[in-house]
């Protein structure tokens, strides 16, 4: 324990739980700061939970010492998390969409994308 504390040792996951716990408060604060603000575009906050949810899901691969064996997206994210059972299918095809339009909003196709929800994306 003592190792730790020093900093000499590291408890599996302790890095990317600091590093979650940094999402959760620094970019969702943001995320639900531009929901808040009507003059924000969804493609805005769709983006940004996109890229809290890929740092969070690296953050648990990196934890877990999982390998991944193709380039590093929120698609391979979720393949390689399904694969290990650490979400169910249907979290699976959840991650799928939310990923679906968060790459629409980066591409800026605009069409599908609303306000209601990137506010689903947030929840």
């Amino acid at each position: 324990m003592r190792q730790v504390e020093v900093g000499v040792s590291e408890i599996v996951g302790a890095r990317a739980r600091s590093e979650v716990d940094l999402i959760c408060t620094d970019m969702m604060g943001q995320v639900r700061m531009l929901l808040d603000d009507k003059q924000t575009y969804p493609a805005a906050v769709i983006v940004l939970c996109g890229a809290a949810l890929e740092s969070a899901m690296r953050a648990l691969i990196e934890a877990r010492g999982l390998q991944l064996t193709e380039s590093p997206s929120l698609g391979a994210y979720t393949r390689l998390l399904r694969k290990e059972e650490l979400i169910t299918k249907q979290e699976a095809k959840d991650l799928e969409q939310v990923g679906g339009l968060r790459n629409a909003a980066a591409h800026g196709q605009f069409d599908g994308l609303s306000r209601e929800r990137a506010g689903l994306m947030e929840q």
